[in-house]
């Protein structure tokens, strides 16, 4: 288990570019990272003659090799983006690929309990699958919130899951901090002692803080779990880089630090917390009919137009001249759904303007059920679409958020 932890969070190495300027980009890296680990969890499990892969590649601390292999998977299709900040990518190798590398394994180290023949033929019995994982990564945690579906955490407050994130990312923090306090450094001091000077502790808790995060999971019992991306060598790393030239903290040759590192890379915990949310409620000032109003029945229209191509000096082609005609489609329709009344007094614009929660459950269901019905082009460049909406998709999404 401990070096199946290991793995999962131990992936930045091979990509080389999470540390690239693009939020989306570093996202996609971060669950390509967090596929492929769950692609090593999955392999170490399986039978080797009498044995697992999992204790062939411990005796050969090969780990690293096989990732190197593991990291080459094939992406499946493009990145999916379930939400404006959930991420997830499906990663397949086949499974011969995968055995000629524990072979390779088993024939240059000579710690292997298997030689090279006893693998592959084992290998064999599972060489006609395919190993395949869908990797996860989440952007900006603190816009993340649980699904309107979860009923568990229908009436805690947005700052109340707010403060349960940050605590979860924070618990996850002291965990891994707290792992690699024990190893030595030279002399009596340990890392413990180095992470006690201000400067470097908290250096440390905001690089931390600042890794991709591949799980945020709203549990049933209103606590939050949240997984970070780190590795071992990169946390080492980064800790060599904030206590270098200091008088306070030993300053050991590069030899040292690898062995100090690989020490880290068995006692490290995984970047991994929970945090829990108080059940406050949110404002009921305003809130949604107990029965379906009578414009469920409904379909809503709006008709979306953009100016000539020739605007304002600036050349447009037509497709951009039809977004922007969609997007002003989008508005009206916008505004024709807050303007419908949930009572003699107030609208669904009064609701989402009171319950930010409710405010984005009616903006996916524009998003995502709204339908573009006509697109219309005219011969100076002007764009006309319709678009229109079921408003009962509106009412499915907006009930279980209330």
């Amino acid at each position: 288990m401990r070096i199946v932890r290991i793995a999962i969070l131990s992936l930045l190495v091979w990509s080389g570019q999470l540390l690239a300027d693009d939020p989306r980009a570093v996202q996609v890296d971060a669950a390509m990272a967090n596929g492929v680990g769950k692609l090593l969890s999955d392999v170490r499990a399986q039978p080797l003659g009498g044995i697992t892969v999992g204790n062939l590649l411990d005796q050969t601390h090969a780990t690293d090799e096989l990732l190197v292999v593991l990291s080459k998977a094939q992406q499946i299709g493009g990145p999916r983006w379930l939400d404006e900040q959930t991420c997830q990518v499906r990663l397949e190798i086949p499974s011969a690929t995968v055995a000629q590398a524990l072979v390779d394994i088993a024939m240059t180290h000579p710690t292997s309990p298997l030689l090279p023949p006893v693998v592959q033929n084992a290998a064999n019995h599972w060489q006609t699958r395919t190993f395949a994982a869908v990797g996860t990564s989440v952007g900006n945690i603190e816009s993340v919130h649980p699904l309107a579906t979860n009923l568990a955490w229908r009436d805690v407050s947005d700052d109340a899951i707010h403060q349960a994130i940050v605590a979860a990312r924070q618990d996850a923090i002291q965990h891994v901090l707290d792992s690699l306090g024990p190893i030595p450094l030279a002399g009596d001091k340990t890392i413990h002692d180095a992470l006690a000077i201000p400067e470097v502790g908290n250096g440390m808790a905001q690089w931390l803080a600042a890794r991709p995060v591949t799980l945020v999971d709203f549990r049933d019992d209103r606590t939050v779990q949240i997984s970070l991306l780190a590795t071992p060598a990169e946390v080492m790393e980064h800790l060599r880089t904030v206590i270098a030239g200091r008088n306070d903290v030993p300053q050991l040759a590069p030899q040292v630090w690898q062995m100090i590192t690989a020490q880290a890379s068995h006692a490290m915990a995984p970047p991994v917390g929970v945090g829990s949310a108080a059940a406050t409620t949110r404002p009921t000032a305003l809130a949604l009919p107990p029965f379906p109003p009578e414009w469920v029945r409904e379909q809503l229209d709006a008709e979306g137009k953009s100016g000539p191509i020739q605007a304002g000096g600036q050349i447009r082609t037509q497709l951009r001249a039809a977004r922007d005609a969609q997007a002003d489609a989008m508005t009206q329709l916008q505004q024709k759904v807050y303007a419908l009344p949930i009572d003699t007094k107030s609208t669904l614009g009064d609701l989402a303007q009171h319950d930010p929660h409710m405010a984005k459950m009616i903006q996916r269901s524009l998003d995502q059920q709204s339908h573009l019905y006509r697109t219309e082009y005219h011969p100076d460049g002007s764009v006309n679409v319709r678009m229109s909406i079921n408003l009962r998709d509106v009412w499915e999404r907006m009930v279980p958020a209330q």
